[in-house]
């Protein structure tokens, strides 16, 4: 696991940045900027010039493929733990998906990509890091296709709002029916009539433009094997992630990364 440092990336809420060595970070430091990230922010676009890359701090960032209108399936989500616009460390010029900024927006670090470059060029730690980051990207885009060929809606909802509850600091998801249901692919309906489910057996609690998440375990049983496995993953190449992980740190017990390792 990576050390932590006393530099810009040490103090940010970036899990990424903040556990980068300390000579790692300050290759990076002179070339952030924090910005603030709209709802809807479109930070990447499919075949458009990566010039650009992102540490979100609160912003949430749904990683897809759009089909037509504002239609746009999620293939991964990217939140406090990574980077947006990863496969620029392995040369790509364009952008091969969409990154679209989802519920309320947030902040992030920038950078340019001539200053990562630099920076990837002189430390290859850094760059084994964001290679580790982009494996852990690729595990959870299986997943992704995994659960929309095998699981029921209801089961990749519940995939869908554990991935959020990671990446937020409350238990409470500010986002509409139809986002959700544009990030599935599938219809507004059902994505209603899944969270009625949900909401019956007590999981969540719906409001209008608002999601509670009641029962953080009994979601993680619904989901079963469609999440975790990346999460897990991640803990294992990079950091403590997921409020899987602080359940068990407070539970006492061994962090879920160091279990999978024993």
């Amino acid at each position: 696991m990576l050390m932590r440092t006393s530099s810009l990336c040490a103090q940010s809420r970036n899990r990424f940045l903040a556990h980068l060595s300390r000579d790692d970070a300050a290759l990076l430091d002179s070339g952030l900027e924090r910005v603030a990230v709209p709802p809807g922010g479109l930070l990447t676009r499919s075949g458009a010039p990566l010039d650009l890359l992102y540490f979100p701090e609160t912003a949430i960032v749904s990683i897809g493929y759009r089909l037509g209108g504002d239609r746009q399936v999620e293939a991964a989500v990217v939140g406090n733990e990574g980077v947006v616009g990863w496969s620029a460390i392995t040369g790509a010029g364009f952008a091969c998906h969409d990154a679209v900024v989802q519920m309320t927006g947030g902040t992030a670090w920038r950078i340019a990509r001539a200053d990562l470059d630099r920076a990837c060029a002189a430390s290859a730690t850094l760059l084994a890091a964001l290679i580790r980051f982009a494996d852990v990207v690729t595990v959870q885009m299986t997943q992704a296709i995994l659960s929309l060929v095998h699981d029921t809606v209801e089961k990749r909802l519940c995939r869908w709002l554990l991935m959020r509850h990671d990446r937020v600091a409350t238990d409470q998801l500010l986002v509409r029916h139809a986002e959700i249901s544009a990030n599935l692919g599938t219809r507004r309906a059902s994505v209603t009539d899944g969270l009625h489910v949900l909401e019956g057996e007590r999981l969540v609690r719906c409001y209008r433009g608002r999601i509670l998440i009641r029962d953080r375990m009994g979601l993680e049983r619904e989901a079963a094997d469609s999440y975790g496995v990346s999460e897990a993953h991640y803990r294992r190449q990079i950091a403590p992630f997921g409020r899987s992980e602080t359940r068990a740190a407070e539970a006492g017990l061994a962090p879920a990364g160091q279990r999978l390792r024993a």
